[in-house]
C-alpha cells in the first residue's frame, strides 16, 4: 500500500479547496475574493493598509473594532477590487476619494456597478468630507447600515440595470 506524504495531502486538499470556491460551495462569508486572482492581489492590499492616506486613517479610527455597531474591514479584496473599507454583514462599501479619483470617473463608476452587481452599496465620501465633517460622514454610514444590501443583479427585482457608458 502506498503511503500519502502530508505534503501530498495538503495539496490535495487546496485543490478540492479551490475547487469548492470556484463552483460556490462551502465559501465562507468573508471570503469574497476570486481564488484565482486573489494571491496577486494580497501583497497590493497589504502595501494600502500600511499607507493609508491620512483621510482614510481619521476614518477607520471611528469605524473600527465595531464603533459603530457592526464589522468593518479595511482593504478586504471583494472580487477584483480592492475597497477602502468593507461592512461584510450589510454589504456596505465605503471609499474615500482623494484627488486622483477627479481624474478616474469612468473607472469608479464601472467598478461601483461591478460591486452593485455582486450586491454591495458602495458609498463615497472626499478627503476633505472625512477630515472637516467626520459627525456628516459617520451619519451618512450609520443611515446606510441601516437600509437593506442590494441584491445581487445590483437593482431591485423590477428594475434593469446597465454599465455606465453602455450606450442602452
Amino acid at each position: 500500500m502506498q503511503q500519502t506524504s502530508s505534503a501530498q495531502k495538503l495539496n490535495y486538499s487546496n485543490i478540492i479547496h479551490i475547487q469548492q470556491m470556484k463552483d460556490n460551495q462551502f465559501k465562507e462569508h468573508w471570503n469574497t475574493a476570486d481564488p484565482l486572482i486573489y494571491s496577486g492581489l494580497k501583497d497590493k492590499r497589504k502595501e494600502m493598509r500600511d499607507n493609508m492616506t491620512l483621510a482614510e486613517a481619521v476614518l477607520w479610527e471611528h469605524i473600527k473594532s465595531k464603533k459603530l455597531g457592526i464589522k468593518f474591514r479595511r482593504q478586504h479584496v471583494i472580487c477584483n477590487y480592492i475597497p477602502d473599507f468593507v461592512a461584510l454583514s450589510c454589504k456596505l462599501i465605503i471609499e474615500v476619494d482623494g484627488e486622483i479619483h477627479n481624474f478616474q470617473k469612468e473607472q469608479d463608476e464601472q467598478r461601483t456597478f461591478e460591486l452593485n452587481e455582486k450586491g454591495y452599496k458602495v458609498i463615497r465620501f472626499k478627503n476633505e468630507e472625512v477630515l472637516y465633517d467626520i459627525n456628516s460622514v459617520l451619519d451618512k454610514i450609520k443611515r446606510e447600515m441601516t437600509q437593506d444590501p442590494l441584491p445581487p443583479n445590483g437593482g431591485s427585482k423590477n428594475e434593469t440595470t446597465k454599465p455606465p457608458n453602455s450606450g442602452l
